[in-house]
């Protein structure tokens, strides 16, 4: 029996000088089954010609252009729709693969049909060269959906689709049109919120998830004079914008699929980390949390008693009285 095919969907807009590293990764993979699908979004620089260079050096790559700029959300889905494989990797154009990457992700989606995908830790490169792992608190191997959103409220697992491997028609499936986010937010024209939502939604579908041992995707700060947004938006003060979209939509999703045990927890951790502990300077307000919630969500139903939440309240609480001793 041949090996499943693996579809590298590697959206791009403007990433000239970075797309090349994005591809030179995904056909160096050691895992020989892959394709690459390239969805040039209108780009204004040459992006189409990097990535058609490829496409004539290599019958693996495949690229198409949109006519008009689609917007990212529309773009990626285009993306995952000329995709041939029954896996897929998405890959953004700023990010590159170790070439075991594949390998490593896809081994366990073979064995179970019950793993919802898997995820690895990812290497940041700083502009100053160093390499930092990130992601590297989260328990290794198969945890259950409540676990990975457990974790996520501790800024243990990626967001980014670049870390995840998922079968292609779950991903199709449950990545959404539309996210009811307030009208103020501008989540759409950016994609934010819309990448995580396949990842929640799925881990809350299916009995595990599991996370790899090894760092196999790397996310890199400004080079090459092509930023990337995540990394600006935080670099000039605009992080609250990446938080808002983000939360809004696991509010969402938490709203919409999970189950009430797992929504009270999440909903404990949520008052801890972004209410309860948060400094002074980022505390969020409940009215706040409120607004980004769907109607009538019910932030007050809470898991105290979980192992989980107590441990986060001790910590928390010992930081408190860390701080009041230095002061």
């Amino acid at each position: 029996m041949p090996d499943p095919l693996v579809s590298i969907a590697i959206p791009v807009f403007n990433r000239e000088r970075l797309l090349d590293r994005a591809l030179e990764s995904s056909i160096a993979q050691t895992y020989s089954s892959v394709e690459v699908v390239v969805s040039d979004n209108c780009s204004r620089d040459r992006s189409y010609e990097v990535a058609a260079s490829w496409a004539r050096r290599d019958s693996r790559v495949r690229v198409i252009r949109n006519e008009r700029n689609l917007g990212p959300v529309e773009n990626w889905r285009r993306c995952v729709n000329e995709c041939r494989g029954g896996y897929l990797k998405i890959l953004y154009s700023d990010d590159w693969l170790e070439p075991s990457a594949v390998a490593k992700l896809l081994r366990p989606l073979l064995t179970s049909d019950a793993l919802g995908f898997t995820y690895s830790k990812a290497q940041l490169e700083t502009a100053d060269g160093r390499a930092l792992t990130l992601y590297d608190a989260a328990p290794e191997g198969a945890i259950d959906g409540e676990e990975f959103l457990w974790q996520h409220l501790l800024g243990n697992v990626p967001v980014s689709p670049s870390a995840f491997l998922f079968r292609r028609d779950d991903f199709l499936r449950v990545f959404p049109a539309e996210l009811p986010v307030p009208s103020s937010l501008p989540c759409r024209d950016y994609g934010i919120g819309f990448d995580a939502v396949p990842a929640w939604r799925l881990c809350l579908e299916r009995p595990f998830v599991v996370r790899t041992a090894d760092a196999v995707v790397h996310f890199g700060e400004s080079t090459r004079g092509e930023r990337s947004f995540t990394l600006d938006l935080q670099h000039s003060g605009r992080s609250s914008l990446l938080e808002d979209c983000y939360l809004a939509a696991l509010l969402h999703v938490l709203g919409e699929v999970a189950p009430s045990r797992s929504r009270s927890l999440v909903n404990a951790g949520l008052l801890l980390t972004r209410w309860v502990f948060q400094p002074a300077n980022t505390r969020r307000s409940l009215a706040s949390l409120k607004a980004l919630a769907p109607p009538g969500y019910r932030f007050w139903r809470v898991r105290l008693a979980d192992q989980r939440v107590l441990r986060l309240l001790a910590a928390g609480l010992r930081r408190r009285s860390r701080q009041r001793e230095v002061t």
